[in-house]
């Protein structure tokens, strides 16, 4: 805060005082004042002189404070939306949507505006894109199927030691949960999710697991829940369990993935 005042002009022998106001930052500017000697101090009528005033910049400057904003911007599809169902698809389907539609509106829409509305093909042909770079550098279905086979030989301590190997080559910091109804609480980019795996061997995934992980989120406050499974089949009420309750199923290929060292499909 800056402030000049300038209260007389001084006809003879003006006294300056220097004035010192302090902002709320704690920066502080001087500006100085010329007072009218009816004013001033009697030096005669008071023992003590008044010191020289300090030189004062004519100018009262303002401070620019730098900020610096820094924006992070996570882009991420949702896993049942149309995208993200085709992200998991080979990539020619989003190819071929993209090129029906593409006829379709060439068909229906005014000559002028073909050009125009072709560009609404551009996210499926993107997707597709983006499809076919994951899925070329994806491992081999044979490999995947060696390393499912190799999971699920092993014993549930060497498992276990297997994913934590993974997670921490992935940035993802694995603990023991709070709560029994789940094997891990994983920590990535500061959102917590709580994983049950000790089925990973069952051919058939019912409800019960699925429940025993939600009342665990339910109790720990944790909104995100993960269930892991070299194979077997996923019941139908169990699928629609895991879509209400936020609970993401890795299953056979998915877990073969993130075991290669691969982020499993959205």
């Amino acid at each position: 805060m800056c402030a000049c005042m300038r209260l007389g002009e001084a006809k003879s022998s003006p006294v300056k005082i220097s004035l010192t106001l302090a902002s709320s930052a704690s920066r502080r500017s001087c500006c100085t004042a010329i007072v009218n000697p009816l004013f001033s101090i009697n030096p005669r009528a008071n023992p003590r002189r008044p010191e020289p005033a300090r030189a004062a910049p004519a100018i009262c400057r303002g401070h620019l404070l730098p900020v610096r904003c820094v924006f992070a911007v996570k882009f991420t599809i949702p896993r049942h939306s149309l995208f993200g169902l085709l992200l998991r698809s080979p990539w020619w389907v989003s190819i071929m949507l993209a090129a029906v539609l593409g006829a379709a509106l060439a068909a229906l829409m005014p000559r002028e505006y073909v050009l125009l509305a072709l560009t609404g093909t551009l996210p499926l042909l993107i997707v597709g894109a983006v499809a076919a770079w994951q899925q070329w550098h994806a491992p081999s279905e044979e490999k995947r199927s060696q390393v499912l086979q190799e999971a699920a030989q092993l014993s549930w301590e060497d498992f276990s030691r297997r994913l934590q190997q993974s997670w921490r080559l992935q940035g993802i910091h694995a603990s023991a949960p709070e709560h029994p109804g789940a094997d891990w609480r994983i920590t990535r980019e500061g959102q917590y999710t709580l994983v049950l795996a000790r089925r990973w061997k069952a051919s058939v995934h019912g409800l019960e697991p699925l429940r025993q992980l939600a009342r665990a989120m339910e109790d720990s406050g944790i909104g995100h829940g993960l269930y892991i499974a070299a194979g077997g089949e996923l019941s139908p009420p169990a699928q629609r369990f895991a879509r209400e309750h936020n609970i993401q199923i890795w299953l056979g290929d998915a877990l073969s993935l993130f075991l290669l060292g691969k982020r499993p499909g959205v």
